[in-house]
């Protein structure tokens, strides 16, 4: 069924050359159109989802982008412009592009304009990749004059929205007398949204971000925060600077907010050109999300792209992170790192005795009473899985899993006859393996001291006192090295 929905994404861009060629005649300019991936078939909703965005942004590359012939030659241009148009299929997502060799963005005047509709005071400091935000705002344009074909920024809220409301992103790349990229990074299906996400918990509600912002996920120590004379918040890591987007702040209700900045997580992500820090209360898992649209949202809806079911039968909520971290500046936060730069901000100490190490675990039971703790860093994800689906090869236990064979560890006998099997799954190396537990119990991240009571089983790196349980804790890694 949905092979016929594809259709050629040659029916898109092949609008193209007749678009130029009109603006061409009106202006003239001399222009030539070239296309890529135009035998690349795509599903019939992204066509006509990138119609109009596409019309718009090839239409203002042709008017405003590239240059009169006169103005090309004095620059040492060919009196001929390029508007390159390509498209690229990847395994999850599509990519177009529509490049011109023509004058490049006019970052003064895109500056003026947002002073002039008060986005920015008239001495502010900005990047140039903060300035090109502004051309998804409503108004902001850098044509001179109002034509029938519009300028840049004329409508790119528009087309920014659309993008993002498909769960997609538009990116733009300029260079003064070099030319402009506007590149549009859609799923392959804007029917059903199926996004790999890190799903954390904020005031106790689930929220989640696209596996691919994120960076780096890390407990907080002491040192790691500091603040500036402003009352905003910074964390230096691997000697970055990151700005704290107060997550707690803009996500929970304001009846519910706890103390700013009591989180003991964090989660530094990439957004907007930019990397950020958000402070989260516990990461929850990594997985797969189908992403559909939320209506009736209790709090400001432009942070959100729509919701997804998780395991328990929570939604959680998806975030935009563009929108979410808008208006925090590293580089105001970089000015006045040196007036309070040797202040961290006073955490909850990391542990109350000496000895302890902090760490995030997952815990399930094994068998009638014992209970185990696998290092979450080492979870992929979380499967539950029937008997009649499993196989025997070469005297091994083996599941198809995501078109692959994987082979099972089991960690009790009683699970050999079991109907349901709760089931860990990591990577060892190339290779991906299920760990056949019990039951799955809980996640915590929690101070322990582990003790090496068998040093003999290999199995078990060390026992631990976790929630007043004597619990094995667990390296998968030893693990499989041990079945091996």
């Amino acid at each position: 069924l949905m092979s016929i929905r594809k259709v050629r994404v040659s029916q898109l861009i092949g609008k193209g050359p007749r678009f130029v060629r009109d603006i061409a005649n009106k202006t003239g300019k001399q222009i030539e159109v070239v296309t890529s991936g135009d035998s690349i078939e795509i599903d019939k909703s992204l066509l006509e989802l990138m119609d109009a965005p596409f019309a718009h942004m090839i239409r203002n590359a042709a008017d405003h982008g590239i240059e009169p012939p006169s103005e090309r030659e004095a620059q040492g241009k060919s009196p001929t412009g390029i508007i390159s148009v390509s498209v690229e299929e990847h395994e999850k997502h599509l990519l177009f592009k529509i490049e011109d060799d023509g004058r490049g963005l006019n970052f003064d005047r895109i500056r003026a304009k947002a002073t002039e509709l008060g986005m920015i005071k008239g001495n502010e400091s900005l990047s140039q990749q903060q300035l090109v935000s502004f051309l998804f705002q409503a108004g902001v344009s850098t044509a001179e004059e109002v034509t029938d074909i519009s300028g840049r920024g004329v409508g790119m809220d528009v087309v920014m929205r659309a993008i993002e409301d498909s769960g997609g992103t538009i990116s733009v790349d300029s260079e003064p007398s070099k030319g402009t990229c506007f590149s549009v990074k859609l799923p392959k299906s804007v029917t059903t949204h199926i996004i790999e996400s890190l799903v954390f918990s904020v005031s106790g509600r689930p929220y989640a971000i696209p596996i691919e912002s994120v960076i780096e996920v890390f407990r907080l120590e002491d040192g790691d925060l500091f603040s500036t004379t402003d009352g905003e918040y910074y964390v230096i890591r691997h000697d970055e600077t990151f700005p704290v987007v107060p997550t707690c702040d803009v996500l929970s209700m304001p009846e519910e907010r706890p103390a700013p900045y009591s989180a003991e997580q964090a989660v530094t992500i990439h957004t907007r050109g930019r990397d950020y820090a958000l402070l989260v209360d516990e990461v929850v898992a990594v997985q797969q999300l189908v992403v559909k649209d939320v209506k009736r949202l209790e709090v400001t809806d432009d942070v959100f792209i729509g919701g997804a079911l998780i395991g328990d039968g929570e939604i959680a909520l998806l975030l935009n992170l563009d929108n979410l971290c808008e208006g925090y500046d590293v580089e105001h936060l970089v000015d006045q790192i040196h007036v309070v730069g040797d202040q961290s901000l006073d955490l909850e100490a990391s542990s109350d005795d000496e000895g302890l190490t902090h760490e995030s675990l997952l815990l399930a039971r094994v068998g009638q009473d014992s209970r185990v703790a696998f290092f979450l860093n080492e979870v992929l994800r979380l499967e539950n899985f029937t008997s009649d689906q499993i196989e025997r090869s070469e005297s091994q236990t083996v599941i198809q899993y995501r078109d692959e064979i994987m082979p099972l560890v089991y960690m009790a006998e009683d699970s050999l006859e079991a109907e349901s099997l709760p089931v860990v799954i990591s990577t060892s190396g190339t290779e991906t393996v299920g760990i056949v537990v019990t039951e799955i119990l809980d996640i915590v991240d929690t101070g322990i001291r582990i003790d090496q009571v068998n040093k003999t089983n290999r199995k078990i790196r060390g026992t631990a006192i976790i929630n007043s349980v004597m619990t094995d804790v667990i390296s998968i890694q030893d693990l499989v090295e041990y079945r091996k």
